[in-house]
């Protein structure tokens, strides 16, 4: 288990993923890569079968052999970097075994960190260093640590794919908006603050102790607060109810969401 503290100052949980697991999943990925060397090398056979030899030069297998290896090289590391910066950390073989990549942030990781992380994997590919993940308390690699990276199980537990016990159905459903914010305040929110609340919502909803549940989510609303420059104007109604604060900004949110899409 890896215990992850947000920009906003929210405690993630998740668990690590197993070293066998990460192992299968990459056995994977390179299956998959080399299917796309076979295709390559395949096509490239074909063009030099039919061109000839004599057309194209007697270094042409070697030429061809040559593309191959670079081909390698670049699909191994700049595939594997695309395919995690756009799946939000999961490449094909991490999907299949229900592992992802995440930032120590907790956010899936950016075209930089996986491209740095997958660059690494020149050395980490070397025997004496496969000890590396075993040997760091997040079995973090050497791309891994670079990066600022780890695996972890996607399945979140049950808890947490439980719906959101909204205010209402939506925004402008509210009987009574107590913190409807100044839309200068509003435009500083983004897709991801939407995400972050309803996760932070769906753990407090499971603490049966409404105290309790008030103390976790007043450093996110205070966090918030500050954030949108609002403390003078909110922080007493909204550390009173911090949950009805969240609540009703994700509502906002949300309407903002579904008129987009």
């Amino acid at each position: 288990m890896i215990a992850l503290e947000t920009p906003e100052l929210t405690r993630v949980e998740y668990r690590l993923a197993p070293f066998g697991a990460r192992i299968v999943a990459a056995a994977l990925d390179r299956l998959v890569v080399l299917a796309m060397l076979l295709g390559l090398l395949v096509v490239g056979g074909i063009l030099v079968a039919v061109a000839g030899v004599a057309t194209l030069g007697a270094d042409a297998p070697l030429t061809l052999l040559a593309v191959v290896i670079a081909a390698g090289f670049l699909l191994n590391t700049l595939y594997l970097a695309w395919a995690e910066a756009r799946g939000g950390g999961q490449t094909i073989g991490k999907r299949q075994l229900g592992l992802r990549t995440i930032q120590l942030t907790g956010h899936a990781p950016g075209v930089a960190a996986a491209l740095v992380r997958n660059l690494a994997r020149v050395f980490d590919d070397i025997p004496l260093l496969w000890v590396v993940p075993t040997l760091t308390a997040s079995r973090q690699r050497l791309g891994d640590l670079l990066a600022g990276t780890c695996v972890v199980i996607e399945r979140p537990p049950a808890a947490l794919t439980a719906p959101v016990v909204w205010p209402a159905e939506s925004w402008r459903a509210l009987a009574e908006r107590r913190f409807e914010l100044p839309p200068e305040a509003a435009r500083r929110l983004v897709g991801h603050d939407l995400d972050l609340i309803e996760y932070v919502l769906r753990r407090v909803q499971a603490e049966p102790e409404p105290a309790r549940r008030d103390a976790l989510l007043r450093p996110v609303v205070r966090r918030y607060l500050r954030r949108l420059g609002l403390v003078a104007e909110l922080e007493a109604t909204a550390m009173a109810s911090p949950r009805r604060f969240l609540g009703e900004v994700g509502l906002m949110l949300r309407d903002r969401h579904q008129g987009a899409a």
